[in-house]
């Protein structure tokens, strides 16, 4: 469609040796859309970079090591560390806006060419400039939700909460602060001593079982 030319791997090392080379053809993407009547969209992190949000394979990127949801409810310490580096993080994260292209995706649905967006991303940018038919697969970073209760809460006031709860960590890390550590999920790349951080809690039952 776009040029894609996809060369077989040697061995069975999925996907490092299975990496698409992206062309230019305009052309025949134009031929494309106009030829369908509606189309489904699927959208990742490349989407979101001209908003200043990093993706995950660009040259230079560090490794991601996500925190695992197991991980996460076992685990005080990694729920430390999973608010501690987000708390950073999300501090860059929610000053992003979106960007021509989640407008363009916009315009295709208010023009009727789309059956929905189903987006790997997390900044809830689709939905900031219009788009109704939306799936995140991964969620949306900009609310939290208690595992507990299920009370659903915007993210604002609960990271000024933590900031205020963890004034000691906040400004003795955030000069420590490196744009290139920041990855497409507002987390960052930190080896911090996590150990003192105050967990959020939910505004409604209490419980520090909260997530975004």
């Amino acid at each position: 469609l776009m040029g894609i030319k996809l060369r077989p791997p040697a061995f069975p090392t999925f996907p490092t040796d299975y990496i698409p080379q992206y062309g230019t053809n305009i052309e025949a993407l134009q031929e494309l859309y106009r030829g369908v009547e509606r189309m489904l969209i699927i959208t990742g992190a490349g989407l979101s970079t001209d908003s200043g949000i990093p993706d995950y394979r660009s040259p230079g990127r560090p490794p991601s090591n996500p925190v695992l949801y197991h991980n996460f409810l076992s685990s005080l310490d990694v729920r430390r560390r999973y608010w501690g580096r987000g708390l950073m993080g999300y501090s860059k994260f929610s000053t992003t806006r979106p960007n021509e292209g989640h407008k363009l995706v916009s315009a295709m649905e208010k023009a009727g060419k789309t059956r929905g967006i189903i987006t790997q991303n997390v900044d809830g940018y689709h939905q900031a400039v219009g788009t109704k038919r939306v799936l995140e697969l991964h969620g949306n970073l900009h609310h939290v939700r208690c595992l507990d209760c299920e009370f659903l809460a915007p993210r604002a006031p609960l990271q000024d909460k933590m900031i205020k709860e963890n004034q000691d960590f906040y400004h003795q890390y955030s000069t420590e602060y490196n744009e290139k550590k920041m990855k497409a999920d507002g987390d960052m790349e930190l080896n911090f001593d996590f150990s003192s951080f105050v967990l959020p809690r939910c505004e409604k039952c209490d419980s520090i079982n909260v997530k975004p």
